[in-house]
């Protein structure tokens, strides 16, 4: 009611203006005195109101003033230009840059001319716009000169200004644009100050600012006690700051006790952004920060105490002015005495305080980010100080000073590091790994989120080389009601982000220590990724570097050897001067060669004619296309996968749409057609037809997803809620059904109504990205996230040693091999037989008759955003040599092959369209398929 009522009244007063203008004798002033008053109320809706021809009169009519305008013109005159500057600053203090839409415009020169002009409250209300109008570089740039002739008579009028008394202009402790206080013309002042930020203009300014009585000037606003601010105070700030990102100012700033006013500045919520800016700033370079070091230490420890003090409003933690105080002191943490005051204000308690708000949030900010750097800055100083001892700050670390050191703690028999402790006492560490499982371990991290992990791995790095965060890292904990271990989580996501150096020094920590690593944490590195990290290390390419980084994964991998499986992975996949650690242990070697005799591969099941070797790189090297279908453009529907029939002639296919169509190979026609509900990403047909499987996932994620089984027939689906993933058994009349959700495989019977009989849960999961369960040949084996179950018992056989992230794997047809993207295990002793490049990150499809493998890129669960390889694949399924590379139009979504062997039908992307294309093995694109 009130907007309404003040609306009418602005309309009213404005009908009324407009009426008037011809009429001789017309006094706007009243009209625009009220209006004013109502925007200064706070009444901003009225602006709307304002047309193109009152802002005219406003801006040019009324302003109308000649260049040597004084004060002798009448008092008529300067009423209506004061009246027509006050309401037009009204209005701008809503809408900024709003009166001011070029820089060359009229109006700044009248506010130029207006400013100097010493009757108040004109000059003010001038000087108020003009600040405003000087909202832009290039405005500044283009009135360099007059700019340059306003500051010594702004800064006299200043000096002035401080020394009168508040009640020479009426109101005391109060800003305010009317009537005017002495506080408000002090304050548009310093707003034009700040304005004049130009870096051409910088010099100037700065030799202006910088003369004695001037900065003593301006320091002046920060220590008024009687008359006393907090807005001129913020003003003030404001305009210290643009002047800080010069350094020689700081210095300047810093003689003359600037450091000083701003630390017993009274501490009242509304300063607290500027001076989180102004602190950060000005301390910002290392020299400035050398020199308030060297300085009094009661500097340092009101610092501190000022520092503490903005982060103890942890309530705003996505504010700007923690970010600030975060930042500041990960950048100012290598300064010994600073991190001797903030340890001396107990400085962890108030910093936790703000880590542990942010650690329960749900999404990423910039908070976090600051905060990881700060805790890491924190312990590595620390630990620098304890081994080396520097008088005045540390240097920047490198990785192999950080090892070196680490080294050197590790050697001591059941340390005690205090600042660890401290963190360990007050669950900073908890929040921390909070964090890095938020940041990528269900997912890829987002950009802006690396370097925060690198941080927050770089704070475990350092403080697993106490024994009390060593039992941290082996106990479970909650995370988003998923019980994990910490080091699970830390390691998991140190693969994910590319950070396998930093997972290398928790890990030598963890079990290269001087006492010797319990079971329960050698068991915890080797099913937690830390073999596989360790791998990795060892086979990077060599340079200095990688050297000191061989040394300590060659030092832990000794620690792993201790289990009989290692060692024949390691003889494997390793160079023999790698594995070979020392001479007393290349017994297991030999063991694992004999065995590997006696494998080759036994009966000569792969030993086969070089006819049939011939004839196979001759059909599967070289494909082209025959046909190809496509969808109409109505919603960009795009084809997601494709499955041949039973019958040659018959392809299924599902779009992200929900629809699922069936085509006729020879009529090219679609016999039918049936929605669901969602998108679909996989579909698996039945050998016998009648029945398809269609699953809305693909990527199985702690995030419930559901898979459908559908009657051709009738288009009735039933759901199976929570399966990410399904396909039917292999042997027989496929009557049953696999589904894979977060963490579990279960076994549904078709027979009693799709009711689940059976589930498999895996003690140790390796938590694959693309985890999907899957039958072996005859369905008597199931393979689930790396672990090797008996479908008949239920029981958990093997698991196999993680050795990527990405995928589960699939079952070899010949029954004696199951391929983990690109590791072929030998099913009978679980030993590792060979890696396949080309079958890694790669989805494995045997053709029917189970002579050829088709590799295929993973697509990931964002579809839309990821990459998708042109081509796909073929090799020999009996010894995995590579046939052929087959290069299509288009990023490959799905492939299928027929019965037969004869046909491939491969899902293209490009770009917003989708098709299904038909090839024919062992055809040439040109002559065959003219």
């Amino acid at each position: 009611m009130e907007i309404s009522i003040q609306l009418e009244e602005a309309a009213f007063l404005m009908k009324g203006w407009r009426d008037s203008f011809d009429v001789i004798g017309f006094d706007p002033v009243p009209i625009m005195t009220r209006l004013s008053e109502m925007l200064e109320n706070g009444a901003y809706v009225i602006i709307n109101k304002l047309d193109a021809q009152l802002k005219n009169k406003l801006l040019y009519e009324y302003m109308e003033v000649a260049p040597d305008y004084t004060c002798s013109l009448n008092s008529f005159r300067n009423n209506l230009i004061t009246a027509s500057l006050r309401m037009a600053l009204g209005i701008s203090v809503v809408n900024g840059y709003y009166l001011f839409t070029q820089p060359q415009t009229s109006t700044i020169r009248r506010l130029i001319c207006l400013s100097m002009v010493p009757i108040e409250p004109m000059q003010s209300y001038a000087i108020g716009l003009l600040a405003i109008a000087m909202d832009t570089v290039d405005t500044v740039e283009y009135y360099r000169m007059e700019n340059s002739k306003l500051m010594p008579v702004f800064f006299n009028k200043l000096r002035r200004l401080n020394d009168l008394p508040e009640s020479e202009f009426g109101v005391k402790h109060v800003i305010s644009e009317f009537p005017l206080s002495r506080m408000m013309q002090q304050a548009f002042i310093l707003r034009f100050l700040t304005a004049m930020k130009s870096d051409l203009f910088c010099n100037m300014h700065l030799e202006t600012v910088s003369q004695s009585d001037n900065l003593n000037l301006i320091l002046s606003y920060l220590t008024i006690e009687d008359s006393y601010d907090e807005r001129l105070v913020s003003e003030t700030l404001k305009y210290l700051l643009t002047l800080m990102d010069c350094e020689d100012f700081c210095y300047t700033f810093l003689a003359h006790g600037g450091l000083e006013c701003i630390l017993y500045i009274p501490r009242v919520s509304i300063l607290n952004n500027d001076l989180s800016m102004v602190i950060y700033t000005l301390l910002q370079y290392e020299g400035v920060m050398y020199t308030v070091c060297n300085a009094r230490k009661a500097w340092l420890g009101c610092l501190i105490s000022m520092v503490l003090w903005l982060l103890e409003d942890w309530e705003f933690v996505s504010t700007k002015q923690n970010n600030y105080m975060a930042l500041f002191l990960a950048c100012n943490f290598r300064f010994i005495g600073l991190l001797n005051e903030f340890d001396a204000h107990c400085g962890l308690t108030k910093l936790h305080s703000m880590l542990a708000v942010v650690a329960d949030q749900p999404f990423s900010n910039k908070a976090s980010l600051d905060l990881c750097v700060a805790y890491k800055s924190y312990l590595y100083t620390h630990l620098v100080v304890r081994c080396q001892q520097p008088q005045i700050k540390v240097d920047k670390s490198s990785l192999e000073h950080s090892n070196s050191m680490m080294e050197m703690i590790l050697k001591e028999d059941n340390i005690e590091w205090m600042p660890v402790e401290y963190l360990l006492q007050l669950g900073s560490l908890k929040s921390i790994l909070k964090i890095i499982y938020q940041s990528s371990y269900h997912c890829a991290p987002l950009e802006a989120d690396i370097m925060k992990i690198e941080c927050a791995l770089g704070v475990l790095a350092i403080a697993s080389s106490v024994h009390s965060v060593k039992i941290l890292l082996s106990e479970s904990m909650d995370f988003a009601n998923e019980l994990l271990t910490g080091l699970d989580v830390t390691l998991k996501v140190a693969m994910n982000c590319g950070f396998e150096k930093i997972a290398l020094r928790i890990i030598v920590n963890c079990i290269c220590g001087p006492n010797g690593p319990s079971d329960r944490m050698l068991n915890l590195v080797r099913f937690s990724h830390g073999f596989m990290i360790l791998v990795d290390v060892l086979k990077e390419t060599e340079d200095e570097t990688n050297e000191v980084l061989k040394k300590l994964a060659k030092r832990a991998l000794k620690v792993l050897l201790k289990f009989d499986e290692i060692k024949q992975i390691v003889s494997k996949i390793l160079p023999k001067d790698i594995y070979c650690l020392e001479g007393n242990e290349e017994s297991f070697i030999k063991k694992s060669n004999i065995l590997e005799i006696l494998s080759k591969f036994q009966l000569g099941l792969h030993t086969r004619t070089k006819a049939v070797s011939l004839s196979k790189h001759i059909i599967y090297s070289k494909y082209a296309p025959l046909q190809v279908f496509k969808l109409q453009k109505n919603n960009y529907p795009l084809f997601t996968c494709a499955n041949f029939m039973n019958n040659a002639n018959t392809l299924v296919t599902a779009d992200n749409k929900g629809e699922v169509r069936i085509y006729n190979l020879d009529t090219k026609r679609i016999d039918k057609i049936f929605i669901t509900e969602e998108g679909i990403e996989q579909l698996e047909v039945r050998h016998g037809g009648g029945y398809i499987l269609l699953s809305k996932a693909n990527q199985c994620t702690p995030t419930p997803s559901d898979s459908f089984l559908c009657c051709i027939k009738s288009h009735s689906c039933k759901i199976f809620k929570g399966q990410s993933f399904m396909e039917f058994n292999h042997f027989g009349e496929q009557n049953m059904v696999l589904g894979t959700s977060w963490g579990c495989a279960t076994i549904f019977d078709l027979n009693v109504s799709g009711t689940a009989v059976q589930k498999f849960r895996p003690t140790f999961s390796n938590q694959y990205s693309f985890n999907k369960a899957t039958f072996n040949i005859d369905d008597r084996l199931l393979l689930f996230d790396g672990v090797l179950f008996d479908v008949i018992s239920g029981t958990e056989i093997h698991r196999f040693e993680k050795l990527n992230l990405i995928q589960n794997g699939v079952f070899h047809p010949n029954g004696l091999e199951t391929i983990i993207n690109g590791e072929i295990w030998d099913l009978r002793n679980f030993g590792l037989v060979k890696t396949v490049d080309n079958l890694k990150d790669r989805k494995v499809l045997f053709s029917p008759h189970q002579q050829i493998i088709y590799g295929t890129s993973l697509v990931q669960q964002e579809a839309f955003t990821c990459s998708m390889t042109s081509n796909f694949t073929t090799l020999d399924a009996q010894d995995y040599e590579s046939i052929g590379n087959i290069i299509v139009a288009g990023g490959i979504r799905n492939v299928d092959v027929n019965r037969s062997s004869s046909l491939v039908a491969v899902v293209e992307w490009k770009a917003w369209n989708s098709e299904v294309r038909i090839y024919g093995a062992g055809l040439n694109w040109n002559e065959d398929c003219a």
